[in-house]
Protein backbone atom coordinates (compact mmCIF):
# COMPACT_ATOMS: atom_id res chain seq x y z
CA UNK A 1 0.00 0.00 0.00
CA UNK A 2 1.06 3.62 -1.02
CA UNK A 3 1.63 6.54 1.18
CA UNK A 4 -0.91 8.68 0.77
CA UNK A 5 2.29 11.55 -0.17
CA UNK A 6 3.37 8.95 -2.85
CA UNK A 7 1.08 9.94 -5.31
CA UNK A 8 0.12 13.73 -4.05
CA UNK A 9 0.12 15.58 -7.37
CA UNK A 10 -0.21 12.65 -9.64
CA UNK A 11 -3.57 11.65 -9.40
CA UNK A 12 -5.09 8.21 -8.37
CA UNK A 13 -7.79 6.67 -10.33
CA UNK A 14 -8.88 2.92 -10.15
CA UNK A 15 -9.27 1.14 -13.61
CA UNK A 16 -13.12 1.36 -13.35
CA UNK A 17 -12.27 5.79 -12.83
CA UNK A 18 -9.78 5.59 -16.16
CA UNK A 19 -12.75 3.34 -18.22
CA UNK A 20 -15.37 6.08 -17.35
CA UNK A 21 -13.23 9.00 -17.98
CA UNK A 22 -12.10 7.97 -21.32
CA UNK A 23 -14.64 5.69 -22.04
CA UNK A 24 -12.26 2.89 -22.75
CA UNK A 25 -13.38 -0.33 -21.43
CA UNK A 26 -12.33 -1.68 -18.03
CA UNK A 27 -11.29 -5.42 -19.54
CA UNK A 28 -9.22 -3.40 -22.09
CA UNK A 29 -7.38 -1.15 -20.14
CA UNK A 30 -6.53 -4.73 -17.60
CA UNK A 31 -5.04 -6.20 -20.44
CA UNK A 32 -2.59 -3.63 -21.33
CA UNK A 33 -1.65 -3.42 -17.76
CA UNK A 34 -1.34 -6.99 -17.02
CA UNK A 35 -0.97 -8.84 -20.68
CA UNK A 36 -3.27 -11.62 -21.70
CA UNK A 37 -3.33 -15.49 -22.57
CA UNK A 38 -4.54 -16.57 -25.94
CA UNK A 39 -5.17 -19.71 -27.69
CA UNK A 40 -7.28 -20.61 -31.02
CA UNK A 41 -6.48 -23.33 -33.67
CA UNK A 42 -3.36 -23.10 -34.64
CA UNK A 43 -1.57 -21.85 -31.75
CA UNK A 44 -1.31 -20.54 -27.91
CA UNK A 45 0.85 -18.28 -25.92
CA UNK A 46 0.52 -14.89 -24.05
CA UNK A 47 0.89 -11.46 -25.01
CA UNK A 48 3.21 -9.18 -22.36
CA UNK A 49 1.72 -5.91 -20.83
CA UNK A 50 1.90 -2.90 -23.15
CA UNK A 51 3.28 -0.66 -19.99
CA UNK A 52 3.55 -0.83 -16.00
CA UNK A 53 1.10 1.33 -13.76
CA UNK A 54 2.72 4.06 -11.53
CA UNK A 55 1.50 2.56 -8.61
CA UNK A 56 0.78 -0.89 -9.02
CA UNK A 57 -1.52 -1.98 -6.82
CA UNK A 58 -3.21 0.19 -3.83
CA UNK A 59 -5.20 -1.83 -1.22
CA UNK A 60 -5.62 -5.15 -3.69
CA UNK A 61 -6.29 -3.42 -6.42
CA UNK A 62 -4.64 -1.91 -9.87
CA UNK A 63 -4.09 1.87 -9.23
CA UNK A 64 -3.20 4.74 -11.92
CA UNK A 65 -1.64 7.99 -12.43
CA UNK A 66 -2.67 10.85 -14.15
CA UNK A 67 -0.13 10.05 -16.63
CA UNK A 68 -0.88 6.82 -16.83
CA UNK A 69 -4.69 8.01 -17.96
CA UNK A 70 -3.11 10.11 -20.39
CA UNK A 71 -0.90 7.36 -22.17
CA UNK A 72 -3.78 5.01 -22.04
CA UNK A 73 -5.69 7.57 -24.38
CA UNK A 74 -3.24 7.34 -27.00
CA UNK A 75 -2.54 3.61 -26.50
CA UNK A 76 -6.38 3.15 -27.49
CA UNK A 77 -5.59 5.64 -30.45
CA UNK A 78 -2.83 2.88 -31.70
CA UNK A 79 -5.18 0.02 -31.35
CA UNK A 80 -8.03 1.67 -33.17
CA UNK A 81 -6.05 2.75 -36.22
CA UNK A 82 -4.45 -1.19 -36.10
CA UNK A 83 -1.16 -1.11 -34.74
CA UNK A 84 -0.30 -3.98 -33.36
CA UNK A 85 0.66 -4.60 -29.53
CA UNK A 86 3.90 -5.52 -30.35
CA UNK A 87 4.82 -2.42 -32.43
CA UNK A 88 3.10 -0.34 -29.37
CA UNK A 89 5.60 -1.61 -26.89
CA UNK A 90 8.60 -0.97 -29.40
CA UNK A 91 7.42 2.74 -30.01
CA UNK A 92 6.59 2.86 -26.13
CA UNK A 93 9.77 1.53 -24.70
CA UNK A 94 12.40 2.83 -27.46
CA UNK A 95 10.84 6.79 -26.80
CA UNK A 96 10.97 6.77 -23.32
CA UNK A 97 14.79 5.89 -23.94
CA UNK A 98 14.73 8.38 -26.39
CA UNK A 99 12.69 11.32 -24.31
CA UNK A 100 14.45 9.89 -21.06
CA UNK A 101 10.45 10.07 -19.41
CA UNK A 102 8.26 6.95 -18.43
CA UNK A 103 5.44 7.80 -20.31
CA UNK A 104 6.88 8.96 -23.53
CA UNK A 105 3.11 9.73 -24.82
CA UNK A 106 2.06 12.27 -22.23
CA UNK A 107 4.60 14.95 -23.58
CA UNK A 108 4.04 17.45 -26.08
CA UNK A 109 7.19 16.61 -27.70
CA UNK A 110 5.80 13.29 -28.55
CA UNK A 111 3.08 14.96 -30.06
CA UNK A 112 4.83 17.07 -32.54
CA UNK A 113 7.51 15.20 -33.27
CA UNK A 114 6.25 11.79 -33.06
CA UNK A 115 6.29 11.15 -36.58
CA UNK A 116 9.76 11.54 -36.48
CA UNK A 117 10.32 9.74 -33.47
CA UNK A 118 8.46 6.45 -34.81
CA UNK A 119 10.59 7.05 -38.11
CA UNK A 120 13.85 6.54 -35.80
CA UNK A 121 12.59 3.85 -34.20
CA UNK A 122 11.26 1.80 -36.55
CA UNK A 123 15.19 2.66 -38.91
CA UNK A 124 16.74 1.29 -35.60
CA UNK A 125 14.50 -2.09 -35.08
CA UNK A 126 14.05 -2.72 -38.98
CA UNK A 127 10.20 -2.83 -37.71
CA UNK A 128 7.92 -3.11 -40.93
CA UNK A 129 4.68 -2.02 -39.46
CA UNK A 130 6.62 0.86 -37.97
CA UNK A 131 8.03 1.60 -41.09
CA UNK A 132 4.49 1.52 -42.83
CA UNK A 133 2.67 4.08 -40.30
CA UNK A 134 5.62 6.28 -40.72
CA UNK A 135 5.51 6.39 -44.74
CA UNK A 136 1.71 5.86 -44.49
CA UNK A 137 0.79 9.79 -45.17
CA UNK A 138 -2.63 9.80 -43.31
CA UNK A 139 -2.22 7.17 -40.12
CA UNK A 140 0.11 8.50 -38.23
CA UNK A 141 -2.02 12.01 -38.37
CA UNK A 142 -5.08 10.13 -37.98
CA UNK A 143 -3.85 8.16 -34.33
CA UNK A 144 -2.17 11.86 -33.12
CA UNK A 145 -5.65 14.08 -33.44
CA UNK A 146 -6.64 16.79 -32.28
CA UNK A 147 -8.77 14.87 -29.64
CA UNK A 148 -6.04 13.66 -28.13
CA UNK A 149 -3.90 17.00 -26.92
CA UNK A 150 -6.36 19.89 -27.47
CA UNK A 151 -7.37 19.47 -23.80
CA UNK A 152 -3.95 18.89 -22.52
CA UNK A 153 -1.93 21.65 -20.67
CA UNK A 154 1.57 20.84 -20.33
CA UNK A 155 4.69 22.12 -18.04
CA UNK A 156 7.71 24.13 -19.29
CA UNK A 157 9.24 20.73 -19.18
CA UNK A 158 6.87 19.42 -22.10
CA UNK A 159 4.88 16.85 -19.87
CA UNK A 160 0.93 16.50 -19.57
CA UNK A 161 -0.07 18.43 -16.24
CA UNK A 162 -3.96 19.03 -16.81
CA UNK A 163 -6.73 17.48 -18.71
CA UNK A 164 -10.01 19.40 -20.03
CA UNK A 165 -12.17 16.42 -20.83
CA UNK A 166 -14.43 18.73 -22.74
CA UNK A 167 -12.62 20.64 -24.13
CA UNK A 168 -10.87 24.16 -22.34
CA UNK A 169 -13.95 26.04 -23.13
CA UNK A 170 -15.55 24.79 -20.60
CA UNK A 171 -15.29 24.41 -16.31
CA UNK A 172 -15.06 20.94 -15.78
CA UNK A 173 -10.62 19.79 -15.68
CA UNK A 174 -8.83 17.07 -14.22
CA UNK A 175 -6.07 17.75 -12.55
CA UNK A 176 -3.75 15.59 -10.62
CA UNK A 177 -2.76 18.57 -7.65
CA UNK A 178 -6.27 19.22 -7.02
CA UNK A 179 -8.27 16.89 -5.15
CA UNK A 180 -6.10 13.66 -6.18
CA UNK A 181 -7.13 14.33 -9.56
CA UNK A 182 -10.97 14.01 -9.68
CA UNK A 183 -12.58 15.93 -11.98
CA UNK A 184 -13.31 19.62 -10.46
CA UNK A 185 -14.76 22.90 -11.87
CA UNK A 186 -11.87 25.04 -12.49
CA UNK A 187 -12.51 28.32 -11.17
CA UNK A 188 -14.74 27.16 -7.73
CA UNK A 189 -12.14 24.09 -6.63
CA UNK A 190 -15.60 22.18 -6.02
CA UNK A 191 -15.68 18.52 -7.13
CA UNK A 192 -18.27 17.76 -9.90
CA UNK A 193 -19.01 14.87 -8.33
CA UNK A 194 -20.15 16.99 -4.74
CA UNK A 195 -22.64 18.75 -7.47
CA UNK A 196 -23.81 16.29 -8.52
CA UNK A 197 -24.80 14.71 -5.50
CA UNK A 198 -26.28 18.09 -3.94
CA UNK A 199 -28.51 17.64 -7.05
CA UNK A 200 -29.55 14.36 -6.60
CA UNK A 201 -31.08 15.48 -3.26
CA UNK A 202 -32.81 18.82 -5.02
CA UNK A 203 -33.54 18.65 -8.15
CA UNK A 204 -32.99 22.11 -8.80
CA UNK A 205 -30.05 23.79 -10.53
CA UNK A 206 -31.15 27.49 -9.25
CA UNK A 207 -30.99 26.05 -5.73
CA UNK A 208 -27.47 24.39 -6.03
CA UNK A 209 -26.21 27.65 -8.13
CA UNK A 210 -27.34 29.52 -4.69
CA UNK A 211 -25.73 27.10 -2.13
CA UNK A 212 -22.14 26.82 -4.10
CA UNK A 213 -22.89 30.51 -4.95
CA UNK A 214 -21.39 29.37 -8.73
CA UNK A 215 -23.87 30.00 -11.73
CA UNK A 216 -26.85 27.37 -12.87
CA UNK A 217 -25.11 26.56 -16.74
CA UNK A 218 -21.85 25.27 -14.66
CA UNK A 219 -24.17 23.84 -12.55
CA UNK A 220 -26.07 22.05 -14.74
CA UNK A 221 -22.54 21.01 -16.60
CA UNK A 222 -21.25 19.31 -13.74
CA UNK A 223 -24.31 17.01 -13.70
CA UNK A 224 -24.52 16.52 -16.80
CA UNK A 225 -20.88 15.36 -16.87
CA UNK A 226 -21.35 12.92 -13.87
CA UNK A 227 -24.73 11.38 -15.56
CA UNK A 228 -22.60 10.53 -18.54
CA UNK A 229 -19.96 9.11 -16.67
CA UNK A 230 -22.43 6.86 -14.44
CA UNK A 231 -24.39 5.97 -18.01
Amino acid sequence: MLATKEYLGQGIYSVSDVAKLTSIGSRKIMRWLRGYEYHNRTRSGASEPVFQSDYGTVNGKVALSFLDMVEIRFVDAFRRHGVSWRAIRIASHKAAEMLDFDHPFSMRKFLTDGKTIIARIAHEENDVELIDLVTDQFAFDKIITPYLYEGLDFSKHDTATRWWPLGKKHSIVIDPRRSFGKPILDKYNIPTSTIAASYKGNKSYSEIAKWFEIDQRTVKEAVDFERKLAA
